[in-house]
């Protein structure tokens, strides 16, 4: 079994349906098959959601309104994340990778996205990062 400090978590494509645009409503919070079953998986440790979010530098969404649809999501899940960092205008989530390193403090990270690019930056800061859509099966792997 590998032991880490903390799970970081992707929300689009990993926890929630890939929407055409941006989520701005609470009724368009669609999770993927797996996903309770996954959370279930998780050892006692802090779990982070790590989200790219161009839709508040667009001016779609505010920073309030988004905290919004995030407290909807943990409510969906019935699951509190530590914390929620988001990336709203980088095209990677580079400092929040090392927002979350700090605030770990370890890069002992499982960080988990359906995006190779953000997992090679992931990588690249010293996380282990695991490019997937299958939350369950992958947790299953990584950490029982």
């Amino acid at each position: 079994m590998n032991t880490f400090a903390a799970i970081a978590l992707d929300r689009d494509g990993l926890l929630t349906k890939e929407n055409s645009g941006y989520i701005t409503e609470e009724d368009e919070i669609e999770l993927l098959p797996g996903v309770f079953e996954a959370f279930d998986l998780i050892p006692e440790i802090p779990v982070y959601l790590v989200t790219k979010q161009r839709a508040i530098s667009l001016g779609i969404l505010t920073e309030e309104r988004l905290s919004e649809l995030h407290d909807r999501l943990q409510s969906l899940l019935d699951f509190s994340f530590n914390d929620i960092l988001v990336e709203p205008e980088k095209k990677l989530k580079t400092d929040c990778f090392n927002r979350l390193i700090d605030i770990v403090g370890s890069s002992n990270i499982l960080y988990l996205d359906n995006d190779p690019e953000q997992c090679r930056a992931a990588s690249e800061c010293g996380l282990t990062a695991v490019c997937t859509t299958e939350l369950y099966k992958t947790l299953q792997k990584w950490i029982t």
